[in-house]
């Protein structure tokens, strides 16, 4: 892990880094999107440092990781339609966006996108969905 890391100091959960875990293993942690394209819009991180995600050296368990937490908001919400990106653009280290139920992408790129949407959602039904996800798991 990195100082100077804003997804390093999610992993080792610093108090003045506010985030809302969605779920964990030893090794990776999803959590809420500060901008998300979607309710449920989730970021999942290896806990070290690595800076992207082709340099994960257990890359297969990576995305296992990604995959349940891509089933649980389908079971969550009752769409099948969760969307994956794997991006790097905005911090330098490995990360994979799970993105439930969104039909943006035709009409602008993920960050206009990102910027647009911000607006229309309300902090708390983002918590809601993430709560709910975070209590299939019955994660504190």
């Amino acid at each position: 892990m990195t100082n100077n890391c804003i997804f390093c100091s999610i992993a080792r959960k610093e108090k003045e880094v506010p985030f809302f875990q969605i779920y964990e293993t030893n090794n990776f942690i999803a959590f809420l999107d500060i901008y998300p394209l979607s309710e449920g819009h989730t970021i999942c991180i290896p806990k070290s440092h690595y800076p992207d995600v082709w340099s994960v050296p257990n890359i297969d368990e990576f995305m296992r990781f990604c995959k349940t937490v891509a089933n649980k908001f389908q079971s969550v919400t009752g769409n099948r339609t969760v969307h994956s990106y794997i991006l790097g653009t905005t911090v330098p280290h490995a990360a994979i966006h799970i993105v439930p139920n969104i039909n943006i992408f035709n009409q602008y790129s993920f960050a206009y996108a990102q910027h647009k949407l911000i607006e229309q959602f309300k902090r708390k039904s983002i918590m809601d969905i993430g709560a709910q996800i975070r209590d299939r798991y019955k994660v504190a």
